[in-house]
């Protein structure tokens, strides 16, 4: 079986470079195989994200060429809070 957003993280290696040449320091937002959009706001790319797919995973990575070493499951977790806060929140609106 295979990780939540594995695809996901593949995809933005295989982009890695394109995306640091034209967006270091932006967010982007993945879904499988896709790279649906850069954002200049970690908030706007998870809001579109959101709105998008919905309580599906996707990806919102931030761009940087030099990274710390990707802890995957540390990620996943971190970003399961997020997501489950930021879903609070829209379902407060």
């Amino acid at each position: 079986m295979s990780n939540v957003l594995e695809l996901e993280m593949k995809t933005y290696e295989k982009n890695k470079a394109d995306l640091v040449g034209r967006h270091e320091g932006k967010y982007v937002l993945i879904k499988g195989e896709e790279v649906i959009a850069v954002f200049d706001s970690q908030k706007d790319a998870f809001q579109e994200g959101n709105t998008r797919f919905g309580r599906k995973p996707f990806l919102v990575k931030q761009v940087l060429k030099d990274e710390e070493p990707f802890d995957f499951e540390k990620s996943v977790e971190e970003g399961n809070k997020r997501f489950e806060k930021a879903m609070k929140k829209l379902a407060d609106l």
